[in-house]
């Protein structure tokens, strides 16, 4: 019965987030070593998050934009991960170790410490596009 009250409330959350018209802002997937990030004519300062990901030791970040207009500013924080057996892992953010503001059809190669990690973002001026990050083993 909890995890439903939880669902529920989850699913209101979002909906008022997206001001419920259907279309969200931002919508994030991560997918093995790939992460992406689509911004939907986002407005300046709005801001999301991803869900934790691993970066193991000898990978970089190979970051794509696909951004049409604006930038985003993308800040690495690394996490600490409770596993919880009756429910979700509580995910706790630490610190911000990189920062970065990409744009436009540019391609940024980034090291991180093997950890965990979330990507907070936030738009610059008015944003739409995409960005993709793919982990890879370092040459």
């Amino acid at each position: 019965m909890k995890k439903i009250k939880k669902i529920v409330l989850l699913v209101l959350a979002l909906l008022l987030i997206c001001g419920c018209s259907g279309k969200f802002t931002f919508e994030t997937s991560i997918k093995g070593e790939k992460i992406g990030i689509k911004v939907n004519d986002a407005q300046d300062s709005e801001a999301g998050e991803t869900l934790e990901f691993e970066v193991m030791k000898n990978r970089v970040l190979n970051i794509t934009s696909s951004l049409d207009k604006g930038e985003m500013k993308l800040d690495f924080v690394n996490v600490t991960i409770f596993t919880n057996e009756d429910g979700p892992d509580d995910v706790i953010a630490n610190e911000v170790v990189e920062s970065i503001t990409i744009s436009g059809s540019e391609t940024i190669e980034l090291e991180l410490n093997p950890d965990y990690y979330i990507i907070q973002f936030t738009s610059i001026g008015n944003s739409n596009g995409s960005i993709d990050i793919d982990i890879n083993k370092k040459n």
